[in-house]
C-alpha cells in the first residue's frame, strides 16, 4: 500500500523517534521499506505509533488515517509470519480507523484503499472469513469507484479482489494481470503491486514469469516478507 510523501515523511520522522533501528537507515531506505509494510522490525514501532495516536481526543482525518494504515502493516506483518489470529485481530482493528478517516473526508482514496484492502485480506484467510467479508469487499470497491474509477488505488483494489475472490464472486485472475501489467507502467517498483502480479501470474499457469517477479521484489526489498513467502510456496 503506498502513501503520500508528506505522511511518510512524518512517519520517517517519528519512526526515528521511536525505534533505534531507525536511526541507521536513510529516509529512502525507510519510504521503501513503510511502503512495503512487511518488514519484522516495523511492527513494534507501528503498534506504538498506533498506540499514541489512540490516546488523542479528535484525531482528524488523517491521523485516523494513519492509525488504520499502522494496523493494517502490523496485520500484513503477522500474517506472512505465520500468525493468522494476531493478523486477523490487528486488521479488523483497522477498518473503524479507516472509517473514521472516512466520516471526516468521505472521500478520501486512500482511507477507503485501506478499507478495502483489510477485508480483502480477512476474506483470504479461510472459507468461513470470504463468506463474511466478500460483501463488504463488495461495498468498499463501489464506494472507490464513487469517487474515481480509475484511479491507481482503485484498479489496484479491484485486481486484488479479482486474485482472492472466486469466480461466482467476481475474481478474475486473467483481468487482474491485465490490469496489474498496466499500474506497473506508471510504478515499476511499486513492490505490493509485483507481489499481486506474481500472484496472477501463477495462478494463470505462469510459475516461471511469477518466480522471476518475485525475484525483482526481492532485489528492491531483501526483507519483503510476502515475496519471500510466496516463493517459498512455488
Amino acid at each position: 500500500m503506498r502513501v503520500s510523501r508528506i505522511r511518510v515523511i512524518v512517519v520517517v520522522l517519528a519512526l526515528a523517534l521511536i525505534c533505534p533501528a531507525a536511526h541507521a537507515a536513510t529516509e529512502r531506505e525507510l519510504l521503501q521499506l513503510f511502503a512495503a509494510g512487511n518488514v519484522k522490525w516495523l511492527a513494534e514501532p507501528l503498534l506504538k505509533a498506533a498506540q499514541e495516536i489512540a490516546q488523542i481526543q479528535n484525531p482528524g482525518s488523517e491521523l485516523e488515517k494513519f492509525h488504520g494504515l499502522c494496523l493494517l502493516k502490523v496485520g500484513y506483518i503477522r500474517l506472512y509470519e505465520g500468525n493468522a489470529d494476531q493478523a486477523q485481530r490487528y486488521i479488523l482493528q483497522s477498518v473503524p480507523r479507516f472509517e473514521a478517516a472516512l466520516r471526516h473526508k468521505p472521500k478520501d482514496i486512500e482511507a477507503m484503499f485501506g478499507r478495502a484492502m483489510a477485508y480483502i485480506t480477512l476474506a483470504q484467510m479461510g472459507p468461513q472469513l470470504m463468506t463474511r467479508y466478500a460483501p463488504d469487499v463488495d461495498l468498499a470497491l463501489q464506494a472507490m469507484d464513487g469517487v474515481d474509477p480509475y484511479h491507481f488505488l482503485s484498479i489496484e483494489a479491484k485486481a486484488a479482489r479479482g486474485l482472492v475472490l472466486p469466480a461466482q464472486l467476481g475474481g478474475d485472475p486473467a483481468k487482474s494481470e491485465v490490469d496489474l501489467e498496466l499500474l506497473l507502467q506508471y510504478e515499476p517498483e511499486n513492490t505490493e503491486v509485483l507481489c499481486w502480479l506474481a500472484v496472477a501470474q501463477s495462478r494463470n499457469g505462469h510459475d516461471e514469469q511469477a518466480r522471476a517477479t518475485l525475484k525483482k521484489v526481492l532485489a528492491i526489498n531483501p526483507d519483503h516478507l510476502r515475496a519471500k513467502k510466496l516463493l517459498q510456496r512455488m
